[in-house]
């Protein structure tokens, strides 16, 4: 997986759960360590205007906290990747299945009769819900104004 797409998952996923984005320093602090997960001490310094201190004291510790909030599971620097990447690999399971069942969904209501039968070829369960004559009415397949 390339540094930039997790990135940008991990950002979208941050934003949504935690309203607050990813700062400079932890977008950094990922690319850094997810290729060799070098110790902090071989960051190159100052690190995003910050001393090495500072990032392993301040900026780190909030990052895996942030990142625990959006996978559940307990993120530090030793398992941040293999985290992140099973999380990821859940996310597009998700959204592929997710696309099937609208396909399947818009499929079947476009075909499906109020009594479940599949509608003829050309006839489909298409009532206009803005016009209020009807709004509560129970369908009859040959009342539907297609």
């Amino acid at each position: 997986m390339e540094n930039q797409e997790i990135l940008s998952f991990i950002k979208e996923q941050v934003v949504q759960k935690t309203r607050k984005p990813l700062t400079f320093a932890e977008e950094s602090l990922i690319c850094e360590c997810w290729e060799d997960n070098k110790p902090y001490e071989e960051l190159e310094e100052p690190f995003c205007g910050h001393t090495i201190g500072y990032i392993k004291t301040q900026t780190a510790p909030k990052l895996w906290d942030r990142l625990t909030q959006i996978t559940g599971q307990k993120v530090t620097k030793r398992n941040f990747k293999s985290i992140l990447e099973k999380a990821y690999e859940e996310y597009l399971k998700i959204d592929v299945i997710g696309q099937v069942l609208c396909i399947i969904i818009t499929t079947l209501n476009t075909k499906l009769k109020p009594d479940g039968t599949v509608a003829p070829e050309g006839r489909h369960h298409c009532p206009s819900v803005s016009d209020s004559r009807y709004l509560g009415t129970r369908w009859k397949w040959d009342d539907i104004p297609c």
